[in-house]
C-alpha cells in the first residue's frame, strides 16, 4: 500500500501503519 512511503514512514503516524514499528526493515 504505502511502499513508496516506506522511507517517509517516519512522517506517517503509527495509526496508519499496521505494525508498531516506526520504520520498516525494508
Amino acid at each position: 500500500m504505502y511502499v513508496s512511503h516506506a522511507h517517509s514512514s517516519s512522517e506517517i503516524p503509527l495509526k496508519l501503519v499496521p505494525f508498531p514499528t516506526p520504520q520498516p526493515q525494508k
